[in-house]
């Protein structure tokens, strides 16, 4: 099992706080010692609201100046300069002095807002093979349809290929959940072909509820950390067999449930999620 995962997406809003959440959630049921890090950060006055708040929700014993390396700002100045590898040495330094200090390092890839949105992908791609972080990619999923889906997957895993990157996992996030079985059934597909897990999380107004799939054989995985191998809490299979390690609640009226009834007592729904 790796000591560190690399967070990143492919565009703007694709929902790393909501997943982010979602691994540490479970991260935290399993390890003691977890560090935070983001190689890069938008503002200049240090400030990181997803790192404020992983820190505060997750009580990380960790100042906040020692969650990033530098500002997107101080990052274009060495792009601008000709000097790109220095970008990469600082992040590197910063993250291998942290690094010994933790059990586990949750690293978040960059917010595509600075003003090279367009080539982040590639830097946070030479950011984590440099790093050593295993990658989970997510792909925005946000008003797209499914070949629009499929081809920024294809995309996005191509350029972590060409930059030897780690690929553990790919999260489709916020997918219209008029269109998520459709896109699920054929990422299904596409995961007896490829190594990595694949993962739909339908669009849900409450960041931390997510519902995660993970198609693998003849189940159905619930729980984002089975991708980085400490294991699932839920494990759901077509059959209605379910082994839990842990409660499960209904995301729609929030009742505790239990899953081997396949839905809700109070309401009905079949969405449920680990407590």
């Amino acid at each position: 099992m790796s000591s560190s995962l690399y967070i990143t997406s492919a565009q703007a809003h694709a929902g790393k706080t909501a997943v982010a959440l979602g691994v540490m959630d479970m991260l935290t049921r399993n390890v003691a010692h977890i560090g935070l890090f983001r190689p890069i950060i938008l503002n200049a006055d240090g400030s990181d609201a997803m790192l404020d708040l992983l820190r505060n929700r997750y009580d990380i014993d960790q100042r906040p100046e020692d969650t990033y390396c530098m500002t997107i700002a101080e990052a274009a100045t060495y792009f601008e300069s000709g000097q790109p590898e220095k970008v990469i040495e600082r992040a590197v330094d910063a993250f291998a002095a942290l690094k010994s200090k933790y059990e586990f390092m949750v690293v978040i890839g960059t917010d595509y807002l600075g003003p090279a949105a367009g080539t982040e992908l590639e830097l946070n791609a030479e950011l984590a093979a440099n790093l050593g972080a295993p990658v989970l990619s997510i792909v925005n999923g946000w008003q797209k349809n499914v070949d629009e889906i499929i081809a920024a997957t294809g995309h996005t895993r191509h350029v972590l290929e060409e930059h030897d990157c780690a690929l553990i996992a790919t999260v489709v996030n916020r997918v219209d959940p008029r269109n998520a079985d459709e896109i699920g059934g054929q990422l299904k597909e596409r995961a007896e072909t490829e190594e990595e897990p694949l993962f739909v999380l339908r669009d849900l107004p409450v960041l931390a509820a997510l519902t995660v799939y993970y198609y693998v054989g003849s189940w159905i995985v619930t729980g984002v950390i089975a991708a980085i191998g400490a294991g699932a809490l839920i494990y759901h299979s077509r059959s209605g067999e379910t082994s839990q390690r842990g409660g499960a609640r209904c995301l729609d009226c929030g009742e505790a449930m239990n899953p081997n009834a396949r839905e809700c007592s109070s309401c009905g729904s079949t969405r449920w999620t680990i407590q």
